[in-house]
């Protein structure tokens, strides 16, 4: 599920991120504000799956923690390259590479905080068992 969620998700990402018709920095900007619209349409009570998912099921999986962290790292990729071309293209306003940086440690700092969260998890279950 995870996965085919993910893969409709990159492809309205990759199509609106490397859509020739726009400059960078537009391809961006449409990107997010189709997310923004997506969750005005939803009376902001659905949010995305991935995110749930990692909030939520990570921890209980390694394999679900694998499949996450790897399509965070698809997701952020495809950011980061056009991020990259605004800035080859020199557009104003384009990201300087410390902002670009940031935004992408941002990203990967979610994945990483799926191994946190199952790490925790694990320990306050085990201690919870010794407990017992």
């Amino acid at each position: 599920m995870v996965d085919a969620y993910s893969e409709r998700g990159q492809v309205k990402l990759r199509d609106i991120l490397t859509d020739p018709g726009r400059a960078p920095l537009m391809r961006l900007e449409a990107y997010f504000d189709d997310r923004i619209e997506a969750l005005r349409a939803s009376g902001y009570v659905r949010g995305c799956l991935m995110g749930n998912f990692s909030a939520e099921a990570a921890d209980h999986s390694p394999l679900i923690r694998e499949r996450l962290a790897g399509h965070f790292a698809a997701w952020t990729g495809l950011i980061e390259a056009c991020i990259a071309e605004a800035q080859a293209e020199h557009e104003p306003g384009a990201p300087d590479i410390i902002k670009r940086s940031a935004m992408i440690e941002y990203l990967q700092g979610l994945a990483r905080k799926l191994d946190e969260v199952a790490a925790t998890t694990r320990q306050i279950i085990e201690g919870h068992h010794e407990e017992e």
